[in-house]
C-alpha cells in the first residue's frame, strides 16, 4: 500500500491536471467564439466544415428563419456560433451508441432516401419490410408498372420491385451476366456510403454516435442532407473511405416466388443470348 501522503500528492496532481485541461478548453472556446470562420483560407475551411464558403452561407441562410434567435447585444454573432457548432459536432460524435441506417441513392451519388430509425442490431430485410419506400414500390407494382426496380445486396428479399444478386451463378450463364451487371449498378450505393462516411466521420463504425437513438437518427439525416448539398454544388470529394459491406443473408421465408419470377423475366429479356 502507498503511504497516505503519497496518495494525497497523486490526488492533488490529478486535480491540478484536470483544472488545467478545463482552463485550456475555456480558452479554446473563447478564441473559437471570437473568430470569424470566413477569414480562414478555403482549403482549411472545407477541412473543418466539409462545405465551401458559398454553400456554408447557403445552408445558414436556409435555416436561419427556423433558428431561435435571442438578440443579446454582447452575444457572439449567430453565424459564428452556427459554424462553431458545426465544426464541434463533427469532431465530438464518438463512441457510445451505434445507429444503423439504410440508404437509397442515384448514380451521382445523391441520396434519395435515408432511414435511420433502427438500432444496429436490426437486419436489413426487417428495415426494408417496414419502410415507406417498400410500400410505395409495392403500390406502383400493383398498379401495373413492371419496369421499376431498386437493386440491393443479398441481405434483402427478392421481390418484383427489388432485384438482388444470384449467389454462386455459373460463369457464362444468363444468371451470371445478370449478377455482374447488378453488382456494377449497386456500386453506386457502396461509393455513396464511402463518400458520406468519409465526409462525416461520425458515421463510421469506429466513431459511434454519443447520443440517444432519436438524436443519432437526426444527426444521420442532417449528414445526408449536407452530403446532397455537396453533390449539388459539385464540391470535390477528398474524404472517401472504404465501405464495409457486411451482408447478412435474408431468411428464405422472405423470398417471394413472385419476385423470383420477375427476376427470371428480367434475365430472359435482357441477359439471355
Amino acid at each position: 500500500m502507498l503511504p497516505i501522503h503519497n496518495i494525497n500528492a497523486i490526488a492533488v496532481n490529478d486535480h491540478e491536471r484536470l483544472d488545467e485541461i478545463r482552463q485550456q478548453n475555456i480558452q479554446r472556446r473563447v478564441l473559437r467564439d471570437a473568430s470569424d470562420p470566413f477569414t480562414l483560407n478555403d482549403a482549411y475551411f472545407m477541412d473543418l466544415f466539409r462545405l465551401n464558403k458559398e454553400m456554408a452561407r447557403y445552408v445558414f441562410n436556409r435555416i436561419f428563419m427556423r433558428m431561435n434567435v435571442v438578440r443579446v447585444p454582447t452575444a457572439v454573432p449567430l453565424i459564428i456560433r452556427f459554424f462553431a457548432t458545426l465544426g464541434e459536432g463533427r469532431t465530438n460524435w464518438t463512441t457510445l451508441h451505434f445507429q444503423f441506417f439504410s440508404e437509397i441513392c442515384d448514380y451521382n451519388p445523391k441520396i434519395l432516401n435515408v432511414n435511420a430509425n433502427f438500432p444496429g442490431s436490426v437486419h436489413d430485410s426487417f428495415i426494408w419490410r417496414h419502410s415507406i419506400i417498400q410500400q410505395l414500390l409495392r403500390n406502383i407494382y400493383l398498379q401495373g408498372n413492371r419496369n421499376t426496380w431498386l437493386v440491393g445486396n443479398s441481405g434483402y428479399p427478392q421481390q418484383p420491385w427489388l432485384m438482388i444478386p444470384i449467389l454462386h451463378a455459373n460463369e457464362g450463364t444468363p444468371e451470371f451476366r445478370y449478377t455482374e451487371r447488378q453488382i456494377q449498378a449497386r456500386n453506386c450505393i457502396e461509393r455513396c456510403f464511402g463518400v458520406l462516411k468519409g465526409r462525416f466521420r461520425c458515421l463510421l463504425k469506429e466513431r459511434v454516435l454519443r447520443y440517444d437513438p432519436q438524436e443519432a437518427g437526426l444527426i444521420t439525416n442532417v449528414c445526408a442532407i449536407l452530403h446532397n448539398i455537396c453533390v449539388e454544388a459539385q464540391i470535390p470529394n477528398n474524404f472517401q473511405v472504404p465501405h464495409e459491406n457486411n451482408i447478412l443473408f435474408a431468411n428464405n421465408d422472405d423470398v417471394q416466388n413472385e419476385g423470383q419470377i420477375a427476376r427470371q423475366n428480367l434475365i430472359r429479356n435482357y441477359f439471355d443470348e
